[in-house]
């Protein structure tokens, strides 16, 4: 029996789930190539039948797929289209290939779909909020409590911030002003409200807190250095696994 994880979903508005980023994109494909990370493969639009696949090779324009044992499977796939279901770090992503063809890939067969544009990532969160370095951290001031905390993760709505020591907060409150500084220089200033407390898990010592908040009223220009700088962090990441 398949995980209830890799059961592929078909959603009436699957727009506020979608990355079409090409840099997100080619980070997560690389990480399934990488990783060999088990993918299921399906008749396009379909729950059933599946099979087990791989992503053997990643072109500039293409995906080559491990092929199912029955061969009977796969004509299936040539003629209807594919859609792809995996799992990555507890967040089920899915594909389609519209068209697929045979292929070969260092001498093996294999199922060549084309690079997808988009991505269905079904979490939580709306925006995915990217774990920023802490060797070089960034601080948010909370104007309202006059306190200093880490940024631990940010995306272009949320942000989450970390402490040692519990905050008099409530979820579902709003804090007027916070204030961080981008690498680049731009100030960012918005509102916030806080979304959930979490405890943070140490290899040594007591738990950090986690305070995930939403952010509000941030103008265009701050929304797009965000998007530059989260775009930035990928490109790196992307280039270190490699």
């Amino acid at each position: 029996m398949l995980r209830p994880s890799l059961i592929p979903v078909y959603l009436n508005d699957p727009d506020p789930y979608l990355v079409s980023d090409p840099v997100q994109l080619a980070h997560l494909l690389h990480y399934l190539l990488t990783h060999r990370e088990l993918l299921c493969l399906y008749p396009r639009g379909l729950r059933e039948p599946f099979a087990i696949s791989t992503l053997l090779g990643l072109t500039e324009q293409h995906l080559h797929l491990d092929p199912a044992p029955q061969e009977a499977f796969n004509q299936r796939l040539l003629k209807q289209g594919i859609t792809v279901v995996t799992q990555l770090r507890g967040v089920k992503h899915q594909f389609d290939g519209a068209t697929v063809q045979e292929g070969s890939h260092q001498g093996r067969p294999t199922l060549l779909i084309a690079l997808p544009d988009q991505m269905l990532c079904l979490q939580r969160r709306r925006n995915y909020r990217l774990e920023l370095p802490l060797a070089h951290p960034i601080y948010c001031e909370l104007t309202a409590l006059g306190v200093l905390l880490v940024i631990a993760d940010l995306s272009q709505e949320g942000l989450g911030l970390l402490t040692e020591r519990p905050l008099d907060l409530q979820v579902g409150q709003a804090y007027e002003s916070c204030r961080f500084t981008l690498p680049n220089g731009m100030l960012i200033e918005a509102e916030l409200k806080l979304q959930s407390i979490t405890e943070v898990a140490h290899k040594q010592g007591p738990p950090a807190l986690h305070y995930g908040f939403r952010m509000r009223g941030l103008n265009t220009t701050q929304a797009n250095a965000i998007q530059r700088y989260l775009a930035q962090l990928e490109r790196q990441r992307l280039e270190r696994e490699h």
